[in-house]
């Protein structure tokens, strides 16, 4: 048995499983990037447009055609660690044993909340984000609404260690919940699930 290409023990159970359509991100990095970069060629009458669209075009399209080795692409949850694969191939996995895990935390991605400007509306959107950021604290960390615009998931482990991975901002009310579901109320609570990729497909290119 296997997720993701990681062997798994012979009694060991997958609780949550994900790959990121990486396929997909290259597609639309690669059709933004070259949109960008033909509306500043279109645009050379207009310096300012073009200086700014043809170089941020040129480093998304760059981008979706060489990701981050490192970024985890896949994860996984079990009965016995937490798995992240990254998406270099090369790259060994990272995996932290659930028997470890002490507590859950998350960082958000940030938003603004209105379009004005200067210092003012600065101090308006630093006050309402952390008024956001405390009213999403407050939740209970097994209700989704805590993960909603999680990028990066903070563990942290027995011995006072830290670890930090990038996640999805879509799995984030996925994994999120039941993370602190099984250290709050025991892993034996969680669910198994069935039918979890063997190998890597979509995060492959």
């Amino acid at each position: 048995m296997a997720v993701f290409g990681v062997p798994l023990d012979q009694d060991e159970q997958v609780f949550y499983a994900y790959e990121m359509n990486m396929k997909s991100k290259k597609t639309t990095g690669m059709l933004i990037g070259a949109g960008l970069a033909l509306i500043g060629f279109v645009s050379m009458w207009f310096v300012c447009i073009t200086f700014i669209a043809i170089p941020i075009g040129g480093f998304i399209f760059y981008k979706a055609m060489n990701p981050d080795g490192n970024a985890i692409v896949a994860m996984a949850l079990t009965s016995k660690r937490l798995l992240a694969i990254p998406f270099d191939q090369k790259a060994e996995h990272n995996e932290v044993s659930i028997a470890e895990l002490e507590d859950i935390e998350c960082k958000r991605k940030g938003k603004k909340v209105t379009h004005k400007r200067g210092l003012a509306a600065m101090a308006v959107n630093a006050a309402a984000s952390a008024i956001k950021e405390h009213q999403q604290n407050q939740q209970a960390k097994t209700h989704p609404n805590y993960w909603t615009n999680a990028v990066e998931l903070q563990l942290f482990l027995s011995g006072g260690r830290q670890v930090k991975w990038n996640i999805e901002e879509s799995e984030g009310p996925n994994v999120g919940p039941l993370l602190a579901t099984g250290l709050v109320r025991g892993w034996e609570t969680l669910v198994p699930i069935e039918g979890y990729g063997a190998e890597r497909t979509v995060s492959l290119l």
